[in-house]
């Protein structure tokens, strides 16, 4: 009588099984949402670090205003109270964002406010930048 072949075991069965899948995209479904909403949150920092840069630059430039004009006993009547505008950055009222306030009860010295309200990323925003100027050649 011939020999009968030698039957080896049946291969094991390769791949995933469903508990291994569910668990997977599972993780992968909690990861993928942790770095969208730290990709959103980044995006909106972005912006509200732009915003503010606009407007402390703006601020920068009203102070070199100031610091330019030739008469420094007419910084007061010529500057105090004005409202400008600073970039596209939008006033909580609508009106103009930018506001300078001028302190010139003493004669060789006077105060500059210039004060910036917006509506940013993070809701009502102000940026207050502080200056003081000196006459040194007083009349």
């Amino acid at each position: 009588m011939a020999p009968e072949p030698v039957r080896s075991a049946p291969a094991p069965l390769r791949g995933f099984s469903l508990i291994e899948l569910a668990v997977t995209l599972s993780v992968f479904t909690i990861l993928a949402s942790g770095l969208a909403a730290s990709v959103a949150a980044n995006s909106s920092l972005n912006r509200s670090t732009r915003q503010a840069d606009v407007a402390r630059e703006v601020a920068r430039g009203q102070i070199e205003e100031v610091l330019a004009h030739e008469d420094f006993t007419t910084i007061a009547a010529t500057f105090h109270g004005r409202r400008f505008i600073a970039g596209e950055l939008v006033h909580p009222d609508g009106g103009l964002p930018g506001t300078i306030e001028i302190d010139a009860t003493d004669p060789t010295l006077t105060f500059v406010l210039v004060r910036i309200d917006w509506v940013g990323e993070r809701g009502a925003e102000t940026l207050t930048l502080r200056s003081r100027l000196a006459d040194i050649h007083p009349q």
